[in-house]
């Protein structure tokens, strides 16, 4: 039986990101030799740029790990799908990847990504919160991740997911509909990659986003 990771290359019009590097296992979703588009970013400026992707197998001993590359230098992650295409793709300047608030102006429009925390009563010795990342334009917003965490004693900050906190990859306009899309990492484990594509276009009612595709990994 397949996978739905797997299932999901079956497709070119099935969205999916796949990211760069090596990976435990067989985690990959891109297959050697297919067609995707390569992620690049220089500054301000990002593309999309057509690639085939290379995936090697790596077994030593017991251990097999998957080694994905891409033939454009450069890459920061491979994506496809229906509404993704060769060419310049607007940027919001992301400032710092970890930061709790993110201020993302597109053209005219202004967006904002924000990790916002509300106590959670007191367990094992710590003060647990609760935490929500919200992406708001104007008076609309929506929660795209809610995660635990906590507080230590000298720190009043929160401590957001046990392990590792959202990390903020990419904003920009993916799919050029002139709204903000997000590739974020969404993992809470210290040893997992977790990046999450967010698209404008797959927003259902109510939404400025829908999520189009995820694709975790553990790294070596």
């Amino acid at each position: 039986m397949f996978s739905a990771a797997l299932a999901a290359t079956m497709s070119v019009d099935a969205t999916a990101l796949q990211p760069l590097g090596t990976f435990h296992g067989n985690s990959a979703v891109a297959r050697d030799g297919e067609a995707w588009l390569a992620l690049r970013l220089d500054g301000d400026d990002a593309a999309l740029v057509a690639t085939k992707v290379q995936v090697r197998k790596i077994t030593e001993g017991d251990e097999e790990e998957t080694e994905v590359a891409a033939t454009v230098p450069d890459a920061m992650m491979l994506v496809r799908g229906k509404g993704l295409a060769e060419g310049a793709v607007p940027v919001a300047p992301i400032a710092d990847s970890n930061a709790a608030e993110h201020a993302l102006p597109l053209g005219e429009r202004r967006f904002d990504v924000r990790t916002v925390c509300v106590d959670d009563g007191e367990r094992g010795g710590q003060l647990r919160v609760k935490c929500e990342v919200r992406l708001q334009e104007g008076a609309k917003q929506q929660v795209l991740l809610r995660m635990d965490g906590y507080r230590e004693a000298a720190n009043p900050a929160p401590v957001i997911a046990d392990e590792k906190a959202p990390k903020l990859l990419f904003a920009g306009d993916l799919d050029r509909d002139g709204a903000l899309d997000l590739i974020m990492d969404t993992a809470s484990r210290s040893n997992v990659s977790k990046p999450t594509l967010y698209l404008s276009s797959k927003a259902g009612e109510g939404e400025l986003v829908g999520e189009a595709a995820t694709n975790e990994t553990t790294g070596c």
